[in-house]
């Protein structure tokens, strides 16, 4: 429930620069949530989710993400559940 509360105040933020989230056992779910906020976020410049649980579904919401916002110039996925077979 937590990352859904961070994901709801991404949307109006205009002062964090930097996220980490690694090691959250955060799932598709919740990155897909993520990803959403951030498609309007202008401010958030790093965000760190390594170590969690997302895969081909999560992944997917970020690569959507990253067509629209210019802003992030460092995503940290590694160590997910991100196989070969998600690649878009």
């Amino acid at each position: 429930a937590g990352v859904f509360l961070i994901a709801e105040s991404l949307q109006t933020n205009t002062s964090m620069k930097i996220l980490d989230l690694d090691h959250n056992w955060i799932g598709d779910d919740e990155a897909i949530a993520l990803a959403d906020a951030l498609e309007t976020n202008q401010h958030l410049e790093q965000l760190d989710l390594s170590g969690n649980k997302i895969g081909c579904q999560g992944a997917a919401a970020f690569a959507n993400f990253l067509q629209v916002n210019s802003t992030l110039s460092s995503l940290s996925l590694c160590y997910n559940n991100i196989q070969d077979n998600c690649a878009v």
